[in-house]
């Protein structure tokens, strides 16, 4: 997991960050906590992700052969 992050570091608006200590102190899972709690993904991270091409997803394998895009 991530280091956790400040409020301030989720908006820099007061009563949003009045709401999301709130929530915190509510133990109410916020969009912000479960993006701090998801792993990585290893295509994307290594800026190989289906969301930029229409034909994937493409089978990539460790050998180095590349997708449809490249």
């Amino acid at each position: 997991m991530a280091k956790k992050r400040e409020i301030k570091d989720y908006s820099t608006d007061p009563a949003a960050q009045q709401m999301l200590i709130r929530a915190e102190e509510l133990g109410i899972g916020t969009a912000f906590t479960r993006a701090d709690n998801m792993v990585p993904c290893n295509i994307g991270g290594a800026g190989m992700c289906c969301k930029q091409c229409g034909m994937g997803p493409c089978r990539l394998t460790k050998s180095g052969d590349v997708g449809v895009c490249g």
